[in-house]
């Protein structure tokens, strides 16, 4: 159970680098962390549904933040992370 709190946390704080922008803009590259650390604690099917609430959060805020990242960058992470996520 203590586990799902660690994940938990770790999905928060992975959205909220992503409304902040971490240091220097880089918070979004932690959500390559949260995927391989979902993995390993969640398992497999679990870990896919965690990751799937991820990239939707993520589109959700990239929809709307019109300011922080480009594009070409937003499409970037997307398709990192779809294909990661594979």
């Amino acid at each position: 159970m203590i586990r799902y709190y660690g994940i938990a946390w770790c999905f928060l704080f992975c959205v909220y680098l992503q409304i902040s922008g971490g240091q220097s803009k880089t918070g979004i590259l932690w959500h390559y962390v949260f995927l391989l650390l979902v993995y390993y604690v969640a398992g497999l099917r679990l870990g896919a549904i965690l990751a799937g609430c991820l990239i939707i959060v993520e589109i959700a805020l990239m929809a709307f933040d019109r300011t922080f990242h480009t594009l070409k960058k937003k499409r970037c992470i997307f398709f990192s992370n779809v294909i990661s996520n594979t």
